[in-house]
This record gives structure tokens, sequence and C-alpha cells, in this order.
């Protein structure tokens, strides 16, 4: 991939390829893994790592902006802003901002989280196994309600 970036980025910028083009040309710049690779490579900044620190950053300035909203949108930001009072752990807080935010540009949460509660390793597998990106929760009662969090 180091190779045709230069390629990639005169073919995507000038002959403006559809998205299914550009999944069947490079059908690794579609999995997180690859992303995170590439956007190393390129900027020598750590993706993941730097997102979750400017989250981290932001997260009380986003709170008091979704606190602050009435009407509809508010209702439904306040629905999601009750988990976090119920469990103030990091992780919690994240996924709440997370989804408050979504919820506040208007687009859907099913396109990107995707929750499993006491589900077998089986399941999951096969399910995130279709997945192209999403940022998944899988909770266990039998541990206590923790949650394991990743990307696919």
């Amino acid at each position: 991939m180091a190779k045709t970036f230069a390629h990639r980025k005169h073919e995507i910028i000038n002959q403006t390829p559809s998205i299914e083009d550009i999944k069947a040309r490079w059908p690794a710049l579609f999995k997180a893994s690859h992303l995170q690779d590439e956007f190393h490579r390129n900027t020598t900044v750590h993706l993941e790592s730097k997102f979750m620190s400017k989250l981290d950053e932001y997260t009380p300035k986003l709170l008091v902006l979704f606190h602050s909203k009435g009407g509809a949108l508010g209702l439904r930001l306040q629905a999601i802003l009750h988990k976090a009072a119920s469990h103030p752990c990091m992780n919690m807080t994240r996924e709440v901002v997370i989804q408050c935010l979504m919820v506040y540009l208007g687009e859907s949460t099913d396109q990107l989280l995707k929750e499993y509660e006491d589900a077998d390793g089986d399941s999951v597998s096969q399910d995130l196994a279709v997945q192209e990106m999403k940022i998944y929760k899988i909770k266990t009662e039998t541990s206590g309600g923790t949650a394991d969090f990743d990307i696919v």
C-alpha cells in the first residue's frame, strides 16, 4: 500500500471513482486495521489513540452542549446521557459522547455501533465477519457488567 499512495490519491482526486470501485481496487482501505496503518504511515500519528485523547479533551464541552439542547433532539440526547450517569466510567462516558455526537449530527447510530449482550464468541465472530466497519461492545452479565470494546 505504501507504493500506491500517490497513485491512489491521483486516481481518486482526478477520476472520482465510485465507492464501489474504490472498494474493488483497494479493499484494505475499508478495514479498520489497514486504515489505521495507512493513517500512521502518512501522518506518523496513531489514529485510534489520537482520536481517544482528543475525545477525552473535548468531552466536558460536548457534554455541556448536549445537556443544553432542548426539544426532540434534547430528549433523545437526555436518554443517551442517562446511561453515563448510572455508569460513571471512562469507557461508558466515551460511548455516550460518541452516541450523542452522532445523534446531534443527525447520523444513525445503527450504521456504526453494534452492541452484544451475553452473546457467545462464535455468534459474535460470525456477525462481525460480515461487517465492514463497526465499533462493537460485548457486555456480559457474568463478569459484572463489564464490556469489551473494539473496532472492526
